[in-house]
Order: structure tokens, then sequence, then C-alpha cells
């Protein structure tokens, strides 16, 4: 990815957060041919973390994966409550994480087609949620992902012939 894109993506995330309230977020990218989501974008997030979940797979443990998989947004109160995470917690507590909660949410084109991820983290425990207060700005991040993943399937398919 260019620096303008990754730029722009930036940006568009931290016009999200600025929106959800919180510092922590990031932005994936679905890559079909590998079928994972990788992380294209973050803010708030400690190097240790972002090696360790760079790479996930839809309908895998996380909130990014499971978004993904069901193609609907994911919501978390309390990661210290919820069954998946709660066998990562101390894994999570040695990589320094500080969130509670977290809602993914599936960055679809106009057309429904699922291109990416976009993770929202918040310090403590939350119970009233926001749906879809910054469509446009997912709408931005969609149409950017979607030339990524076309870009990436057209690269793969010339290396292959």
């Amino acid at each position: 990815m260019d620096n303008a894109t990754h730029n722009k993506l930036q940006d568009l995330l931290s016009q999200v957060l600025q929106t959800e309230g919180t510092s922590m977020g990031l932005i994936r990218k679905f890559k079909p041919d590998d079928d994972e989501l990788d992380i294209v974008c973050h803010q708030g997030f400690s190097d240790d973390f972002i090696e360790q979940f760079f790479s996930v797979k839809p309908f895998d443990h996380t909130s990014c994966g499971r978004a993904f998989g069901i193609g609907s947004t994911v919501l978390i109160n309390d990661i210290e409550q919820d069954l998946s995470f709660k066998k990562q917690i101390r894994f999570l507590k040695e990589l320094k994480v500080q969130f509670r909660s977290v809602k993914s949410a599936p960055v679809l084109t106009q057309r429904g087609r699922k291109v990416g991820i976009l993770s929202v983290f918040f310090e403590q425990p939350k119970w009233d949620w926001h749906f879809r207060p910054h469509d446009k700005l997912e709408q931005e991040i969609a149409e950017i992902l979607f030339d990524l993943v076309n870009r990436d399937s057209e690269r793969a398919l010339s290396a292959g012939s």
C-alpha cells in the first residue's frame, strides 16, 4: 500500500475514533486468497499487540474474525465476561493491552461485499453503544479497501500466469 493510501486510512480511522470517543482502533483488509484479515492501520496499540494479532481468520475467536464471519457488528461489552476473550485475558495483560470493550463491524461496499473490518476499543466496559455514527467515513474506508483487495487479486492472478 502506498503512503497516500495509508495516510488516508489513518486519517479516516482518527475521525472514527474521535466520533466514538476513544483512542484505540484498527482497520483490517480482507485477503480472499489467504482467507485472512490483516491490519492495514491502527492507533493506540503496542507493536507487540499488532504483531500478535496482525492476521486473523473469519469466524475465529477475535471480535474482528467473528464480525467478518457473520457479516454483522459484534459488540463485546466487557472482555473479562466474554467467553472467547476470557481464555486470553492473561495473555492480553502480558501485552499490556488496555481495553475492556470492543465494537467490530464489517466494512461493506455499496453492493454489500465484505472488504474489511473496522474495530474500536474502549478502556472501560461499555453498555451504551452508538450504531452507525460514521456511515460516510465507513463508506470511504470501504472504497479504499475494495481497491486494495482488487489490486491484490490482480497481482495474484498475474503472478500465477
